[in-house]
């Protein structure tokens, strides 16, 4: 049994250090999953990779995909396959903001990048999530007022 953390979708990174603590106990590997990162993200997938213990897995990650990133000198370097945990302040890394500013205006002229799409069918859309699957959600939770 493999348990994907996604830092992004799971609270950040403290929570995600707490689920993969409590998967320690029953041996449940911990990989960290992917949604198409940009450097900023990929450094804080790293910080994170590099303080679990029981990370069993390469992390799923699709920066190798990237031609060009936001942050100050271009890509993260792969070498010898691993992208070493960048030092400095925060997470390591800083903003470019011209290309932010060319990589935003972009986005608003063509739009987001469709990974979850498929170009053999073009009316097909991902289910979750959804508002279904955040309903569920909220049955399954106690209410707010028993929350500690």
């Amino acid at each position: 049994m493999v348990f994907f953390e996604h830092y992004a979708r799971g609270g950040g990174i403290r929570p995600c250090i707490k689920a993969a603590a409590v998967c320690e106990t029953p041996r449940i590997a911990v990989a960290i999953h992917s949604s198409g990162e940009l450097g900023i993200q990929l450094a804080t997938m790293l910080h994170m990779s590099s303080v679990l213990p029981n990370l069993s897995y390469a992390a799923d990650a699709h920066y190798h995909q990237l031609v060009d990133d936001v942050i100050v000198g271009g890509k993260l370097a792969y070498r010898d396959g691993a992208i070493e945990v960048p030092v400095g302040p925060g997470l390591g890394v800083e903003l470019d903001r011209e290309k932010l500013g060319l990589y935003s205006d972009l986005f608003k002229s063509i739009g987001g990048y469709q990974y979850d799409r498929d170009p053999e069918r073009p009316g097909l859309f991902a289910l979750a999530p959804n508002d279904r699957c955040m309903r569920c959600l909220r049955w399954c939770l106690p209410p707010r007022s028993t929350l500690p």
